[in-house]
């Protein structure tokens, strides 16, 4: 995870198929629109970090877990949403976070978000 958050941060590129994606956008799914997952890959356990752009260039990570902790099934997935538009809510007071362009699949998508 350290290596993805640190690509980001430093401004380096980040990698649309490999460290980070927005949830709904390869089969798009407009629930998970705006709702996004930086992954660690590697020999360790992988981790992910959800969250959301509360504009260009800032991520708000709302949760991180272990990769193991999921077994693909949509209702986890859509938990992890809820959860995350939860603590989102009472952070922001609902203020609204990035949801375009989408859905995300180009490197010019991307940086509309990261920066």
């Amino acid at each position: 995870m350290r290596t993805a958050l640190e690509r980001y941060v430093k401004g380096s590129f980040v990698f649309l198929d490999r460290d980070i994606k927005e949830l709904g956008s390869k089969k798009p799914r407009s629930d998970m629109q705006g709702f996004w997952e930086f992954r660690s890959q590697g020999p360790m356990t992988e981790t992910r970090l959800f969250g959301f752009f509360a504009r260009q260039g800032a991520f708000v990570a709302t949760s991180f877990r272990a990769r193991d902790e999921f077994v693909e099934d949509e209702s986890e997935w859509l938990h992890e949403r809820e959860s995350s538009q939860k603590l989102w809510d009472g952070l922001t007071g609902g203020a609204a976070y990035l949801v375009a362009p989408w859905p995300v699949r180009t490197r010019a998508h991307l940086k509309e978000y990261t920066g």
